[in-house]
């Protein structure tokens, strides 16, 4: 990762996905996706461009229906392959791998509260 770069948070799941089990599944920049793990929880990450992902540039595209569509269903089918390890919490853009282990780690609890009711 570079300082151009920034980390697009798919989802968190209960259960550590492999990234075997993301092989050949790609984000919304079209990059590969992994998981980061944290605190018994795994964050299913990619990493992409700020100048086309970063807060401002995003704000942007989220006035282009078109992008917005394109990009909301990368970041969907990207979810389908950890959806069976439990519902999974759906995120978006973090600044870094860093920030996002801190956001996993900070949110644990409620976290898991929220993957728990939508479980049912």
């Amino acid at each position: 990762m570079t300082a151009d770069d920034g980390v697009w948070l798919y989802g968190i799941t209960a259960d550590s996905i492999d990234d075997s089990q993301l092989a050949g599944i790609t984000g919304v920049a079209g990059e590969p996706v992994r998981t980061v793990v944290e605190a018994g929880l795994g964050a299913v990450v990619g990493t992409v461009s700020l100048s086309e992902f970063g807060q401002e540039p995003l704000q942007r595209h989220l006035e282009d229906l078109d992008w917005l569509t394109v990009v909301a269903r990368a970041h969907d089918a990207s979810s389908l392959p950890y959806s069976a390890a439990g519902p999974p919490c759906h995120c978006g853009w973090r600044p870094s791998t860093s920030t996002t282990t801190a956001f996993v780690y900070s949110s644990t609890h409620d976290t898991r509260s929220s993957m728990q009711r939508c479980a049912g």
